[in-house]
């Protein structure tokens, strides 16, 4: 087992996730722009309201996207942790032998 190359494939997935999170921050706040525009641009509510409920919605499943992201790279990240206690254990018991 090569914990180094494990963390680093975490590591690396993280800043990842951390560049996607971003992204998704600056489509939200494109969004908001896009509105403020709208609303200097005299258009109507109805206008306005269905592209920030497009734009909130595209948010949703983004966010869920991630979550989904972020519950992998836990899951990965106790497996790591589950095989550092084995192999200490093992070790151990080879040492008590």
């Amino acid at each position: 087992m090569d914990i180094i190359k494990e963390l680093e494939a975490l590591a690396f997935d993280l800043r990842g996730l951390k560049a996607t999170l971003s992204e998704n921050k600056r489509d939200a706040d494109r969004g908001l722009r896009f509105d403020n525009s709208a609303y200097l641009e005299n258009q109507s509510k109805d206008f306005r309201l269905a592209h920030l409920f497009e734009g909130l919605a595209d948010a949703f499943h983004d966010f869920d996207r991630r979550l989904d992201e972020v519950r992998e790279i836990e899951e990965r990240l106790l497996d790591l942790i589950d095989k550092v206690e084995y192999d200490t254990i093992a070790q151990t018991a080879r040492k008590d032998n």
